[in-house]
């Protein structure tokens, strides 16, 4: 599988991406002000986090398919 290696890289970024929001949160919740940079910078992990996780869940999703048809295919 050539996409193999990456995935371990990909869901490390990803993890990272939340980690970094919610030691953000956190801070907030501590009562750390934010300049609007930060939070631009806040919204835009934010969104990117959102897109990625959406798009692993349909890739996902599109590879169980895929595993399904082959498993009926087989019977």
């Amino acid at each position: 599988m050539n996409g193999s290696p990456a995935l371990p890289t990909a869901l490390r970024d990803i993890e990272g991406v939340r980690a970094r929001i919610d030691d953000m949160l956190l801070q907030a919740r501590r009562g750390r002000a934010f300049s609007p940079q930060e939070l631009l910078c806040l919204q835009a992990d934010a969104h990117r986090y959102a897109q990625t996780v959406e798009f692993a869940a349909r890739a996902v999703e599109h590879g169980v398919q895929g595993l399904r048809q082959a498993l009926n295919a087989q019977v």
